[in-house]
């Protein structure tokens, strides 16, 4: 669970900024997204299985001399 305590004299905006980077940085919103539809087993596997091959392609590129 996602705490944020907002002190004395500090802005509200400034408490729902800390709220939504600590959200993202938990993956909630990633994994609401997710469960708002199902998604077929097969689809799933298909799309993490591309999200690997992404992954080691990015990792085998040689950087730019």
């Amino acid at each position: 669970m996602i705490r944020v305590t907002v002190r004395r004299g500090q802005k509200i905006d400034d408490a729902l900024r800390v709220f939504t980077s600590k959200c993202k940085k938990e993956g909630v919103i990633e994994e609401y997204k997710k469960r708002m539809s199902f998604e077929k087993r097969s689809d799933k596997k298909r799309r993490e299985r591309s999200r690997r091959l992404k992954k080691i392609k990015r990792s085998q590129q040689m950087p730019p001399q």
